[in-house]
């Protein structure tokens, strides 16, 4: 298991309790729920774990569900024999490019419905204060591709990797809007070519209405809407 340096677990006892689980079940990965905790209180989050590998996987993959290496107990195997370890470079995302290669080896998976991993988030938003524009590639997403590209059932998983690439550049538009604004950084964000990304199944709703905003360069309204939701928020 991992975990961060800032972070915590919630009692002594919880790898044993997890290595019990895992033997007791003969699974390859044991998921877990988590807590964030801040200077002034905490918040509880369900996993909310599909019990289908595949399915779990392509919510993984989609951003249903925040891949997360931290909040799950491995098997060493998965590691070992199948080459995985974390991509050199990779600083932003590095969980992503991680977990769904974890998990496509996997053969069982078991959800343990308790509070372990701590997350300390009390400088949570200290480094996405600013937006200086995308960078050049997307190292995670192209890790994932050439990845399930080579596998024989990669034809299982192209809704779900065409909606994650869609999802990248939406969320590229979100974080311009929240914390830019600067028109010549907005020229630096790709937009979808066609509309195609409207009948993929496989994309949440709320990504598809700002591919389309920022698709008809919509840019200023979208910007000023989500100023004013964050000025709500706070």
């Amino acid at each position: 298991m991992l975990v961060d340096s800032d972070d915590w677990l919630s009692s002594n006892d919880v790898v044993s309790n997890l290595v019990e689980t895992a033997v007791r079940d003969s699974v390859d990965i044991v998921v877990f729920d988590f807590k964030n905790i801040y200077v002034d209180g905490e918040t509880k989050c369900r996993k909310n774990i599909p019990a289908d590998n595949k399915k779990y996987l392509k919510f993984i993959i989609e951003h249903r569900i925040t891949a997360s290496l931290c909040t799950c107990f491995y098997r060493a195997s998965l590691f070992k024999d199948n080459g995985i370890r974390n991509v050199e470079g990779i600083n932003m995302g590095e969980d992503y490019s991680v977990q769904p290669r974890l998990i496509y080896y996997a053969k069982k998976i078991s959800y343990l419905q308790e509070f372990i991993y701590c997350y300390f988030r009390s400088n949570e938003n200290s480094y996405v204060n600013t937006y200086n524009g995308p960078k050049s590639k997307n190292q995670a997403m192209e890790v994932i591709e050439n990845f399930f590209c080579a596998k024989p059932d990669y034809d299982e998983y192209k809704s779900s990797l065409a909606a994650a690439r869609h999802i990248s550049v939406a969320r590229e538009f979100v974080n311009w809007a929240k914390f830019s604004g600067d028109a010549s950084i907005y020229k630096q964000i790709p937009r979808v070519s066609s509309f195609n990304y409207l009948t993929n199944r496989r994309l949440m709703t709320k990504y598809k209405i700002v591919l389309l905003l920022n698709q008809l360069r919509l840019h200023r309204l979208f910007r000023f809407i989500v100023k004013r939701m964050m000025y709500k928020v706070s």
